[in-house]
């Protein structure tokens, strides 16, 4: 019995979290998000919906009906854009009711309502927007209006005509989808027309080719849209092209090596639109030799000729010797070891502890002794110049220490076996010189990013 109740409190607490849900989307007047969560909960689980008590099933029933009556008071009697938000969410109630066959249990709203009746008078309403608003807005902003007037409703049925509904709905959903998506594709046309006669060959060419895909389950080159991309798309990549390759012209007289890669980055880019456009590739190539900057390094550690080199490998080649070399990177690095030994600190202990006598009997006995603890600091201090020389001379400076303690504990007197004298070992110069020039890269990273940034500047 005591199972059987908590079974049932636990279906309780299930249902009324998603009622809670429900209610407070309700409450922010999120109406189809309330619908919904109450209709996908029930369909997963309709058993629940006879645990209920009526009271609340009324009460769920009562706020459809509310919820459908505050959308048909603006479908058929609210202002232009008031009527537009009622058809739109009478179109999404309509789809809700038959994704979730449970509403019914809730509403009769699909016997009362036609739902090609709702989006012809949808349909005509944001076409009429649209092309009102189409010479007023931006364009930008008309293209963000047909994705939130349409996608939606279009991804809806789409998503019905793929699930198991019967052949009547079918027939009903495939017509309105049909409708929608040929409404939006003639939208995205006239707003390409508008960019194509406004020489924005590259956003027309765009809107061209989502026309043809919106309307491409029925016709895939509706009012010739996929000719048109490729038309216009041919026209954008020719002008682009143009830019590109007179850009690249432009920067290639500069005569800088940083010059020379951007002149190489544009006729890249022209022969990306139209395949070798006026010789664009072997003028990326030529200009890429004369961009590339030949390096040399001497006497830096590693972690600096690392750090270097990945910086410059996509503009610089590194070089044997310092004879062929545009810029030569050399390194000054100046070591101090020192040693700091703190006074010995010596403390008493004394303890007393079980032992066994010569009789191996457990006596107590009293251990008298001192420990000896002495703390050593090694120090390496880092004095560094980095040069840089050859089509440009600049040095960076800078100086930094590192530390490393360690000690040593002796025990004198009548010490506890569990006490033991303990040496740490120095690192020593070597080390500590090793230590250093491994972590130059992270001290010197400032000056390294300067040192690359003037190289890159050339």
């Amino acid at each position: 019995m005591k199972k059987i109740f908590l079974m049932l409190l636990l279906v309780f607490c299930v249902v009324s979290c998603e009622l809670k849900k429900a209610q407070e989307a309700y409450d922010k007047k999120e109406y189809l998000e309330s619908m919904k969560i109450v209709l996908k909960y029930f369909e997963k689980y309709p058993n629940k919906l006879e645990k209920i008590k009526p009271e609340v099933k009324n009460d769920l029933m009562g706020k459809f009906s509310n919820i459908v009556n505050i959308y048909e008071g603006k479908a058929y009697n609210g202002n232009f854009d008031e009527k537009i938000e009622g058809y739109s969410s009478l179109g999404q109630i309509y789809m809700l009711m038959d994704k979730y066959l449970i509403s019914q249990q809730f509403t009769d709203f699909t016997q009362k309502h036609n739902l090609s009746s709702i989006y012809e008078n949808y349909e005509n309403m944001i076409s009429q927007r649209i092309r009102s608003n189409i010479d007023r807005m931006s364009y930008e902003n008309i293209y963000k209006m047909i994705k939130k007037d349409y996608n939606k409703h279009i991804e809806f049925t789409e998503e019905l005509m793929a699930s198991n509904i019967s052949s009547g709905k079918m027939a009903i959903y495939r017509e309105v989808n049909k409708k929608m998506t040929k409404s939006k594709a003639d939208k995205l046309i006239e707003l390409a027309q508008k960019y194509e006669y406004s020489d924005k060959y590259r956003e027309a060419e765009k809107l061209y080719l989502e026309a043809s895909k919106t309307y491409s389950r029925y016709d895939e080159n509706y009012r010739q849209a996929k000719d048109k991309h490729f038309e216009i798309k041919r026209k954008a990549d020719l002008i682009d092209a143009e830019k590109n390759y007179n850009l690249g012209l432009s920067k290639a007289r500069e005569g800088t090596k940083a010059s020379y890669r951007k002149a190489t980055e544009y006729f890249e880019k022209a022969a990306r639109f139209i395949p070798d456009y006026k010789n664009s590739k072997e003028l990326a190539r030529k200009y890429e030799e004369m961009g590339n900057i030949d390096y040399y390094i001497s006497d830096c550690p590693n972690s600096i000729e690392n750090s270097i080199s990945s910086s410059l490998s996509k503009i610089g080649r590194r070089k044997m010797s310092s004879s062929y070399a545009d810029v030569v990177i050399s390194c000054n690095i100046d070591t101090n070891y020192r040693v700091y030994a703190e006074s010995p600190r010596t403390q008493r202990h004394t303890e007393t502890r079980q032992t066994r006598d010569a009789s191996d009997t457990y006596v107590s006995k009293q251990y008298i002794f001192e420990e000896i603890k002495k703390i050593s600091t090694e120090t390496m201090d880092v004095r560094y110049r980095i040069n840089l020389s050859g089509m440009t001379n600049r040095n960076f400076s800078g100086n930094f220490s590192l530390k490393n303690e360690y000690s040593e504990t002796i025990y004198t007197g009548d010490v506890p076996e569990n006490y033991k004298s303990v040496r740490e070992v120095p690192l020593g110069r070597n080390e500590m010189k090793n230590k250093a020039y491994n972590t130059m890269e992270q001290k010197t990273h400032m000056e390294l990013e300067e040192l690359v940034r003037v190289i890159k500047n050339l």
